[in-house]
């Protein structure tokens, strides 16, 4: 494996011994693979099949008409044009884009939904109508999924695989939001009480204040996942054959002993290309790729 790229995209350098040890590890039977991560989860690619890796944005990808769709076209190679796998969608998964697009979409709705409901609020005490709109920020639609994710540590981070600085984006979001619904209340009796111009001037300097740090929020991590698809390529070799493996990112490397490698389930996700699994201390597992059969769909002879 060449030792001139061992960074992930935004996510550090890969272990240094990466590009030190040996390819098939230090004993009998123990097989070295580089870790990468799909979709949040872990897979294998052996080192002595892996060429080189490659972040995504430092290559030419040339598109060649009515390819697969799990291939993103061509790139040349040290003087070989090798085709480029998506393997997301070889593993029948989600693109990254389509996931990036998704979060947009969402983050969208959410703020239109905050942009409605202080309209909706104005209107209200202008008009001394009734203000239906749910005034419980954890009750509303951007607050339940804002809990569910800030509660949720795994898809937290799934999350923020486009800019780890989402994190404090996200929480940042808490204070404004539900500074802005609790306004409400207090708005709405100051208009009961006769002071409608007073509650408008109130409003309007929270729209200008605090809806717009919540907008601009929205704005970041809109932003984010606009900007932040960063992949990396595994360019791998089978005999006389190259093909370059986009991913994720690319995290470590981990030896193996062929003991060690469990049953995939037939009803796995992209099970057809993979050899087992193999447990981690921390509770997760490593997918081990089987290069001849990615191999065999993606680039035939």
């Amino acid at each position: 494996m060449s030792t001139d790229q061992t960074e992930t995209a935004e996510q550090g350098p890969v272990a240094t011994e990466a590009s030190s040890l040996d390819p098939q590890g230090d004993a009998s039977g123990i097989t070295r693979y580089v870790v990468v991560e799909v979709n949040s989860s872990n897979y294998g690619f052996p080192t002595d099949a892996t060429v080189e890796l490659v972040s995504r944005s430092a290559v030419a990808v040339t598109r060649v008409p009515k390819s697969p769709e799990f291939v993103r076209g061509v790139i040349n190679h040290r003087g070989s044009i090798i085709p480029v796998v998506n393997t997301r969608r070889l593993l029948g998964l989600p693109s990254i884009e389509s996931q990036a697009r998704e979060l947009i979409d969402t983050v969208d709705a959410h703020e239109r939904d905050q942009v409605e409901w202080v309209d909706a609020l104005e209107l209200a005490i202008r008009s001394g109508e009734a203000f239906n709109a749910q005034a419980d920020p954890a009750g509303r639609e951007f607050g339940r999924w804002w809990s569910e994710i800030m509660g949720n540590e795994t898809r937290l981070e799934f999350l923020c695989r486009f800019d780890q600085a989402l994190k404090s984006t996200l929480a940042a979001m808490e204070a404004p939001h539900k500074r802005i619904h609790h306004l409400a209340e207090k708005l709405l009796a100051m208009r009961d009480a006769g002071n409608t111009d007073e509650a408008l001037a109130m409003l309007s300097e929270e729209r200008s204040s605090t809806l717009g740090e919540l907008r601009r929020l929205f704005a970041k991590v809109r932003g984010a996942a606009e900007s932040g698809i960063k992949t990396m390529l595994v360019i791998t070799e089978l005999g006389d054959q190259r093909a370059a493996f986009e991913v994720d990112a690319v995290h470590t490397v981990k030896d193996c002993a062929e003991s060690d490698i469990e049953s995939l389930p037939d009803s796995a996700t992209g099970s057809e290309f993979m050899r087992g699994l193999v447990h981690q201390d921390n509770g997760r597992y490593v997918l081990i790729c089987d290069l001849e059969q990615m191999y065999g769909l993606a680039c035939p002879k």
